[in-house]
């Protein structure tokens, strides 16, 4: 899927889409091998060109040698950029290029685990965003030319909006905003 976008904005986020989508192909289970072998090319670039990126996608340097970390380090300000990036484009198409979502939006990436030891009131704020994304994807039908590749809602309430996601079958994002007609 495409849209619209200018040089600006579409070059500005390259090195969140990049993480996003090595992010996608290192933890889900069901991502085609045509996704998997560019993200692994992608990487080897990288390695190749001796990235100053190249921790944040776990990996390090040692002489020659590549390591590779256990985990892999979250950049959750990245992975943001990338997900209200897409909610945005999304919005617009759903549109058909009429209307713009703007404002300040809040992305949470439901594919993260998150520590349970967090903050308990982040916890059952980042439960109900869950729980309610579950439902919205059980309850109202699903976006996208290959929804098992990446499927997509655009849902209203009164005051605000959700932009949910979903890669590969089981992968889900929520981005929320207000609404502003």
């Amino acid at each position: 899927m495409t849209v619209p976008s200018c040089r600006l904005h579409n070059n500005a986020t390259s090195t969140a889409d990049e993480y996003l989508k090595f992010l996608l192909g290192a933890i889900s289970p069901n991502v085609p091998d045509a996704i998997r072998s560019g993200v692994a090319r992608g990487a080897v670039r990288m390695v190749e060109k001796k990235s100053r990126t190249l921790s944040r996608y776990g990996f390090f340097m040692d002489g020659e040698a590549v390591n590779i970390e256990e985990t892999i380090p979250l950049d959750i300000e990245l992975l943001a950029v990338s997900l209200k990036k897409m909610a945005r484009a999304l919005f617009f198409r759903h549109y058909c290029g009429r209307q713009k979502l703007l404002g300040p939006l809040f992305a949470c990436p439901l594919f993260i685990p998150i520590d349970q030891s967090d903050d308990p009131h982040f916890m059952d704020a980042f439960d109900t965003v869950r729980k309610r994304t579950t439902s919205d994807f059980d309850t109202h039908g699903k976006c996208g030319d290959h929804p098992e590749i990446f499927a997509y809602q655009v849902l209203e309430g009164q005051d605000a909006v959700f932009v949910n996601m979903e890669f590969y079958g089981e992968q889900r994002a929520s981005v929320m905003g207000l609404w502003r007609r």
